[in-house]
Order: structure tokens, then sequence, then C-alpha cells
């Protein structure tokens, strides 16, 4: 199981060449880093996300980012005056 985050890194390396400024792409970035406890390379495709238009509030009730709930980084990306 632990592979398969990793490999799923990997892929989405080459989408993020393809489509650089995906919202979506860079989510599921940050799915893929948390999933291996890499929390700063998460929350770093997770400022790309909100910054290629995902809506903080998407991601601050994403069920699959709950882990990053509690940081502070997080906190602060997410923040409702951003909202």
């Amino acid at each position: 199981a632990a592979q398969e985050p990793a490999g799923a890194v990997v892929i989405l390396e080459g989408a993020g060449r393809m489509k650089p400024r995906s919202s979506r792409v860079a989510l599921f970035r940050a799915y893929a880093f948390l999933q291996q406890q890499r929390v700063d390379e998460a929350l770093r495709h997770v400022e790309q996300a909100i910054v290629a238009g995902l809506p903080r509030a998407t991601i601050a009730d994403d069920p699959s980012l709950a882990p990053l709930r509690g940081n502070a980084r997080f906190l602060e990306l997410t923040a409702s005056s951003g909202r």
C-alpha cells in the first residue's frame, strides 16, 4: 500500500507538467503526499490548488485532507477571510 501513493506522485508529476495550472491535479498531488505523511509537500500543493482557483471552503471541508485540519499552515491557507 505504501507504494501506491508513491506511484501516484510519479503519475501526478506528469499530469502537473501537462496541466501546470490545474487545481485538481494540485489537489490530487496533495492527497498523494499526505498519504505518504509528507505534510510540507501536501501543504505546498494545497496552496497551489487555491492559487489555481479551487475554493478555500472546498479544501477546508475535504475529508481526504482531514489530517491537516489541526495544522497551522492549513488553517492559514483555508481561513474564512479568503473563502
